[in-house]
């Protein structure tokens, strides 16, 4: 699953996603994002991937830009 941070990560508010085991276990987690508000709102599992899908105020050419990352299982 994937949340919003203020409390750690690299700036204002970070992506945080949290991979789990069937029984609810925590395998990993990790914050994504730079200086300004990042955010996912989607996350797409293809293969050995997860790809994230959100906003980023901190990349880009401006405010709300489309922000891509993709993540090895």
């Amino acid at each position: 699953f994937v949340a919003r941070t203020m409390s750690f990560g690299a700036g204002k508010r970070d992506a945080y996603m949290v991979v789990t085991n069937p029984n609810g276990g925590i395998l990993s987690t990790g914050t994504f994002g730079s200086t300004e508000d990042d955010w996912i709102e989607e996350i797409v599992q293809f293969d050995d991937y997860y790809y994230l899908v959100g906003e980023s105020n901190s990349f880009g050419s401006g405010d709300n830009d489309v922000y891509l990352i993709k993540q090895h299982k």
